[in-house]
């Protein structure tokens, strides 16, 4: 598998200097965006300060990457990576504003795309963004961390209020400005053609939507995307320093079993398409399937003995399942049990059966809380999934029994 990564820089039409600073290495594997604040060009120096510092810790960490790409190491390590990588390049900048008064208070954004083999991790700081464009769509995968944006997230104001909005560029997080930063991880399964987007909002402060990003980043040759995306902005006022990034994934006849295998992308669709997920943006489905483990079975295998305690979600990835004893209804991709059950653990009142092989999403209680805590976001909205879900099945088991006289032996969400 290979990388290539094209990208430009411009001042813009209303500014002397340029404080954005970028990295476009395929050698690493490593793209990133940075754009700098802070008085007396001190912003310009925490960009720069901080791609240095970015590619020396990279660097540093080569061992560990190559036994990622090899899939000798765990990807959850690459995530692990990142964050260390980025709170030694804050700490950095954060020391050298300490040291110079004329620096006090300097910082910068820092989005960058970390390529192990098939894997990536994406780390993001502050408003900086990071797209992809993957099989026509184009999806955001970052979240600006301002003022506005947790206010569109709180349900305090709306997503076209926020744009344009004072505090649309007011930061909730940066790199510098304070001894650490936490940053946003999300890890990918590269897939060939994925094209990814870095840019400063130079460029993003222009755009009317996601839709204009999906014909360029389409497009066979990406040499002239880059430039063209600059003069998007400067076309229309050019009010900021624009900075692009533009990478494509590019299989090159190379095996990669975690490239060429569409494993990941079809457990994301099953995620998408199932009750939980449904509706909820890419990323946050991503972060659902990062929170799970994968359960392969074989036909005739128990995956569930009766009577167990359970307290975990089980989605059916591929394959089938039945519950026994019951009506004899084969499950396939797509039906979600035990719902209820991460609400309050119970005991299942039927075993759960592979019917042909094929694996489960399993995400279990206490990764799911934890998921929720780290993204309250998210957490509300499968919160709301799940409460929904449960009604409607109560709702079905009342009908039964006044239809029936009797109660159903295991509904599906109640295991």
């Amino acid at each position: 598998m290979r990388t290539r990564g094209l990208a430009a820089t411009d001042v813009g039409l209303r500014r002397e200097g340029n404080e954005d600073a970028y990295l476009s290495s395929d050698e690493l594997g490593l793209y990133a965006v940075c754009d700098g604040m802070g008085g007396h060009a001190a912003g310009e120096v925490a960009s720069r300060t901080a791609i240095g510092a970015l590619e020396r810790e990279v660097r540093a960490r080569a061992e560990l990457l190559g036994s990622i790409a090899r899939e000798e190491t765990s990807a959850r390590n690459l995530a692990t990576a990142a964050r260390e990588v980025v709170e030694v390049v804050c700490a950095e900048v954060h020391a050298l504003a300490m040291r110079d008064p004329d620096k006090s208070g300097m910082g910068c954004t820092l989005s960058f795309l970390l390529f192990a083999g098939a894997r990536m991790v994406m780390a993001h700081v502050g408003d900086t963004r990071v797209y992809l464009h993957r099989d026509g769509a184009v999806e955001q995968l970052s979240t600006d961390h301002t003022m506005a944006h947790e206010l569109v997230r709180g349900g305090a104001m709306s997503l076209d209020a926020a744009r344009g909005h004072r505090l649309s560029h007011v930061l909730t997080r940066s790199v510098g400005q304070q001894p650490s930063v936490e940053p946003d991880l999300l890890l990918i399964d590269a897939q060939p053609d994925d094209t990814f987007l870095l840019c400063s909002d130079g460029l993003t402060d222009h755009l009317t939507g996601l839709g204009e990003l999906a014909e360029p980043l389409a497009a066979e040759s990406l040499e002239p995307v880059p430039g063209a995306l600059v003069a998007l902005a400067n076309g229309r006022g050019g009010h900021d320093n624009v900075t692009v990034v533009v990478v494509r994934v590019d299989a090159d006849g190379v095996s990669s079993p975690g490239l060429v295998s569409s494993t990941t992308n079809q457990r994301l669709i099953t995620l998408q398409t199932a009750g939980l997920c449904r509706g909820l943006p890419f990323t946050q489905t991503l972060r659902v399937l990062h929170a799970a483990r994968i359960r392969p079975f074989d036909a005739g295998e128990v995956l569930v003995e009766r009577g167990t305690l359970v307290s975990a979600i089980r989605v059916v990835s591929s394959g089938s399942v039945v519950l026994e004893p019951s009506s004899g209804e084969t499950l396939g991709p797509g039906a979600v049990l035990g719902e209820a059950t991460v609400l309050a653990p119970r005991a299942c009142r039927s075993a759960l059966v592979g019917a042909s092989p094929g694996e489960l999403i399993v995400i279990e209680a206490d990764a799911l809380l934890e998921l929720a805590r780290r993204r309250p976001w998210l957490g509300v909205e499968l919160l709301a999934r799940l409460g929904a879900a449960v009604s409607g099945e109560v709702a079905v088991v009342g009908e039964r029994v006044l239809a029936t006289g009797a109660i159903p032996l295991a509904p599906s969400h109640l295991f």
